[in-house]
């Protein structure tokens, strides 16, 4: 959560005027191969022109930062993990992909659609009945796609953002953890 207010601090005093600073949250499902458990992403993001200049090439591409909680809640194995990851990946919109889309659907099926690869650290606990069979530091990297879009075309519910998310965490360290998380998605647009 520090992160996610340091990152929106430090994106409003380098952004130009009039900056959009998304902060999100994902809930999902962790499905590992023999167990389920919870997964939580928050985080900040924004378009890279915000950051250095108002290009709209630079306006396609997205980055951000947030924290992840991943558990698994099972008696005879537990997985905690928690760390720091940073985002980046390339926007676009479903009308951009099929233009003649746009005359045809109302806006709010104008589906945003954001491929990204997720990169950090995390601290990553495993235990087997009870007994703690790892604990130690992963990296984490996942390819990630989050699709949404905004259910009010008026008013400040406007900025209101509503989706999907799907990733596939892959935790590197001594005891490698694999998962494949489909997530609920919601954001906020400042």
């Amino acid at each position: 959560m520090t992160m996610m207010i340091f990152l929106a601090g430090m994106l409003c005093f380098l952004g130009a005027e009039g900056s959009r600073i998304e902060v999100y949250t994902e809930i999902g499902a962790s499905l590992y191969g023999d167990c389920t458990g919870i997964g939580v992403s928050v985080g900040a993001q924004t378009p890279l022109s915000t950051v250095f200049s108002s290009s709209p090439r630079l306006d396609k591409v997205i980055v951000g930062a947030g924290g992840i909680y991943e558990g698994v809640f099972d008696p005879e194995l537990g997985v905690t993990i928690l760390g720091v990851d940073l985002r980046a990946g390339y926007r676009f919109t479903l009308f951009e992909l099929v233009p003649a889309l746009d005359t045809a659907l109302p806006a709010f099926m104008n589906l945003r659609i954001l491929p990204s690869l997720v990169f950090g650290l995390a601290y990553e606990r495993i235990e087997r009945l009870d007994l703690e069979y790892f604990g130690g530091m992963a990296f984490h990297v996942a390819p990630q796609l989050v699709v949404d879009t905004t259910p009010f075309e008026t008013g400040k519910l406007q900025a209101l953002r509503l989706g999907l998310g799907f990733g596939y965490n892959t935790y590197l360290c001594e005891r490698t953890v694999q998962n494949f998380r489909p997530a609920l998605f919601f954001g906020w647009t400042f």
